[in-house]
């Protein structure tokens, strides 16, 4: 990366921020299914102190392909922490191309991916996502939670002015203090107009919260509850500030966070 401070007139010398270890075009990562991967990251800023933030993904160590891998700067980019893997998944599964958002008050950060871990022959995909608490320079990472509730295929191919390789770039997240909001590229459901293609690309869009419990504690669902009620005076009234039409509703988001 190279800094502007005077709103891009002129720029600093080039800072490295991330060495990759994978060697394709783009950081292609040679995935199974015939699409483009790329590294090409994505970064964003803390509003409130200033650090940088930014995700990517790389080819790691071993017999895996394709993790998701995150780094800072509490400097202004000078310079850089070492690299941390994101997704905590077990296995060699693949995981690729992520999204970046950081909350206005500064307090958490989301990082989505799409992820084959939920497939034993690494082919199908689902898009997961993280959560990261962040406490001066310190980023925390929640565990790993699934974001759709319906796995795909790879599409390619299907539009005959488009790249026949693209599937799924430049995806985007943001958020206010409440909610994260995603978006992401899905193929589980067939082209009604189209009968050959049994799968066609669509544009899925997920909002969420951030609750105080960390999704599989068995205390996750009672410690998000209280933390609501605290902050907002009871749950009706925390309900109808986050946009929900009841608290059975607001209950029931709970739920599905804790759930994972």
């Amino acid at each position: 990366m190279r800094r502007s401070t005077d709103q891009g007139l002129t720029f600093g010398a080039a800072v490295t921020v991330a060495t990759l270890a994978t060697t394709g075009v783009n950081g292609n990562l040679g995935l199974a299914g015939g699409f483009r991967t790329n590294a090409f990251p994505q970064a964003a800023v803390n509003p409130v102190n200033g650090n940088i933030y930014v995700v990517f993904n790389d080819k790691p160590a071993g017999a895996d392909k394709a993790d998701i891998f995150f780094t800072q700067s509490t400097n202004s980019g000078a310079t850089w922490s070492a690299r941390v893997r994101v997704n905590d998944d077990s296995g060699t599964n693949d995981q690729w191309q992520p999204t970046l958002a950081v909350m206005p008050n500064g307090e958490h950060l989301f990082i989505s991916f799409y992820d084959r871990r939920l497939d034993a022959g690494n082919s199908l995909i689902d898009v997961f996502g993280v959560i990261g608490n962040i406490s001066g320079g310190v980023v925390t990472f929640e565990p790993n939670f699934r974001i759709t509730d319906t796995s795909f295929p790879v599409v390619i191919g299907q539009d005959p002015v488009v790249n026949p390789v693209y599937m799924g770039d430049y995806d985007q997240a943001v958020a206010d203090d409440n909610f994260f909001y995603v978006t992401w590229g899905d193929n589980r459901l067939a082209n009604p107009n189209f009968a050959a293609h049994t799968h066609q690309p669509d544009v899925r869009f997920a909002k969420f919260l951030v609750f105080a419990g960390i999704p599989g504690n068995a205390n996750c669902h009672g410690k998000s509850v209280s933390a609501l009620a605290q902050q907002f005076g009871g749950l009706n009234a925390a309900a109808a500030a986050l946009g929900f039409s009841s608290v059975k509703d607001l209950q029931d988001a709970i739920k599905t966070f804790c759930e994972g």
